[in-house]
């Protein structure tokens, strides 16, 4: 009797069509977004988590439907497990997690269909060993790279872990500055104030863009490094206000808006990391009543001065809101009412939102807010009164600018994140 033939006598072959059933839609889900017209947040937990489902459906597959000896299906089990604790404990930081999750473990699923196709005619020892061997090659790579971040498709961006990431390349060839000789007007009415401008609506009031740039294209005035972070910018003047993390510490900074020059820069030690929105800060500081307040993706607010970046006063909402930082880090851009600062916290109970004094710092007032959003507070006229409106996972709702009471609410809770500020439309 033929090797060949004497093997599948004594070992059922493997029923391997439910596995490659399972590969083609690992696949498929996969590829969902980039063939979706139109994304959702549905759309991208499928395709980021569908795979990882799928190779867990190959796992109960293997133990459960695939014909191979008990103590074959025991050992790939373990192998598998193996593997993927010592992958893990390997991986650079920024790998470890959902880049595992979403990444390496539907490779490795397929990396082991594969080799059990391509060893199927072996004795259960070899052909095991043909399709572990196989998923450690898929995990291996995923040892020796690095998750530089993550589109809005859910595409991570990887490079090899030794090379400098472009944050390292900054701070390596960053220069102390000289003095720009430029001396800081005091700030008074700021053009941009803030989030998404004046009113935090995004409109540039009093400007129009020519529409055909074909004749007179913008012109590239100046060009800077700076470091991570998804803060954009107040402007006051000829300053530019932002921050951005540079190794350990974070950065609020003014900037030279003719000339890109650093006009003062303010550090202090915290940074924040999150795999898909990455390292640094994450709101936008405001310029409001001849002072600069910033938010720190970790919980830290600042009153500076916005002359010379001297810090008149701190709070730590990790603190007051009772909390750690959500998931993706505080957001909140904050938001000044007559002699008031508001955050979005997402404490329990009265902590969701919070009040500070605009002058000393003190905690004024707290008020039920959901637990997270990456939205912000601001302004909305209704029936006539002003108050503070604001989305969350848990809704929408509208607050007494005074003491942050709840005047009227609309409860839509959702478990995933809400990043939508509020717009009053019509005669409200």
């Amino acid at each position: 009797m033929p090797p060949s033939s004497a093997r599948s006598a004594a070992t059922p072959a493997l029923r391997l069509w439910p596995a490659l059933g399972l590969v083609a839609l690992l696949w498929l889900l996969h590829f969902v977004p980039s063939i979706v017209e139109e994304l959702s947040p549905t759309v991208l937990m499928i395709g980021f988590f569908g795979p990882a489902v799928c190779a867990l459906l190959i796992v109960i597959w293997w133990l459960a439907g695939s014909r191979a000896p008990r103590r074959e299906k025991v050992s790939g089990v373990l192998g598998l497990a193996l593997i993927g604790i010592v992958a893990t404990f390997l991986a650079h930081p920024t790998v470890r997690g959902l880049g595992i999750v979403g990444s390496a473990v539907p490779l490795g699923a397929t990396a082991f269909v594969a080799g059990l196709v391509g060893a199927r005619w072996l004795w259960p020892s070899r052909r095991l060993a043909v399709a572990l061997g196989a998923v450690a090659l898929v995990f291996g790579y995923w040892t020796l790279v690095r998750l530089d971040g993550v589109w809005g498709d859910f595409a991570g961006e990887r490079t090899w872990r030794w090379r400098p990431t472009a944050e390292e390349r900054y701070l390596a060839a960053r220069e102390e500055p000289a003095g720009s000789g430029i001396v800081v007007a005091p700030v008074a009415d700021a053009e941009w104030p803030g989030f998404r401008g004046p009113a935090r609506d995004a409109v540039v009031p009093g400007v129009a863009l020519a529409e055909d740039w074909s004749d007179r294209a913008p012109r590239e005035a100046w060009r800077i490094r700076v470091g991570p972070g998804w803060s954009s910018f107040a402007v006051a003047g000829r300053s530019l206000f932002t921050q951005e993390q540079r190794g350990d510490l974070e950065v609020v900074v003014a900037y030279d808006a003719e000339t890109g020059a650093e006009l003062w820069a303010r550090e202090y030690p915290s940074r924040f990391y999150e795999a898909l929105g990455g390292d640094g800060p994450r709101a936008t500081p405001t310029v409001a009543d001849g002072g600069l307040f910033a938010l720190g993706a970790e919980g830290f607010l600042h009153r500076l001065e916005p002359a010379s970046g001297e810090i008149v006063w701190r709070a730590d909402l990790r603190v007051d809101a009772d909390r750690k930082p959500p998931m993706w880090g505080f957001s909140s851009s904050p938001l000044v009412v007559d002699d008031l600062v508001v955050v979005h916290a997402g404490g329990e109970g009265d902590r969701g939102l919070l009040a500070y004094g605009a002058e000393d710092g003190r905690l004024r007032w707290g008020a039920p807010a959901g637990s997270h959003s990456y939205g912000s507070a601001q302004l909305a006229q209704v029936a006539g009164d002003v108050y503070l409106s604001l989305i969350t996972d848990a809704g929408m709702t509208l607050h007494d600018p005074g003491d942050g009471a709840v005047v009227w609410r609309y409860d839509w809770p959702i478990d995933n994140y809400r990043a939508l500020q509020p717009l009053v439309v019509g005669d409200a």
